[in-house]
């Protein structure tokens, strides 16, 4: 069975925060926090129902006026879920549980904005599954990794907040279900995520 990292993880947070202090004249980088909507394209459900959590570390640098490259290790949450209704009361919520460790390109296109764009590199820690027979523990039906394609944009707030919107969907297929057809042309179910985060730089 699959079990949290929590002290490997917060461990290798903290080396980076040290690292990018003690590099500070060539990186910037500091804390991040978001929430996350998440729907899984495959799975016959519609709509970002699935809201979560993420947060982690960054450390980005400028390779001149226009261009920087950035790079973060977060704790997110993706999945699917459908509310209940009086039409259909039953209720399904799937929750996965992902270290994942994005590597971005960013192009800064006004003075306060910035894009990006990029892959994401995750590793599953835990699938949950909630419905009517209650929470039941459903890792082994996933694949251990997920490669995902990111965008998104920077809005800069001052020098040390900014507020982040990241888009993200599966390369790969992310679990043993076939499901139906997605927009790669292929059966299966593959996270499809929104990210709205707010970054704190400490150096």
């Amino acid at each position: 069975m699959k079990k949290f990292l929590p002290v490997k993880f917060w461990s290798i947070i903290i080396f980076i925060l040290i690292s990018v202090t003690a590099s500070g004249q060539y990186f910037k980088g500091g804390l991040m926090v978001g929430i996350t909507g998440s729907q899984m394209d495959g799975d016959n459900l519609d709509g970002f129902n699935k809201f979560g959590l993420s947060g982690g570390v960054f450390a980005t640098r400028e390779l001149n006026y226009l261009w920087g490259i950035q790079a973060e290790l977060k704790f997110i949450m993706k999945g699917a879920a459908k509310p209940a209704t009086n039409f259909d009361p039953t209720i399904y919520k799937m929750t996965l549980f992902y270290y994942e460790l994005p590597v971005l390109v960013t192009l800064k296109a006004a003075q306060k904005v910035k894009f990006e764009s990029g892959l994401a590199f995750g590793y599953l820690t835990r699938a949950n599954l909630n419905n009517e027979a209650g929470m039941q523990n459903v890792t082994s039906q996933f694949s251990n990794t997920d490669v995902s394609v990111l965008a998104g944009v920077y809005f800069i707030l001052n020098e040390k907040l900014s507020t982040n919107l990241k888009y993200s969907y599966s390369i790969k297929r992310v679990s043993n279900f076939i499901g139906n057809m997605t927009i790669w042309g292929t059966y299966g179910q593959y996270n499809n995520v929104l990210d709205l985060s707010l970054y704190y730089f400490i150096k």
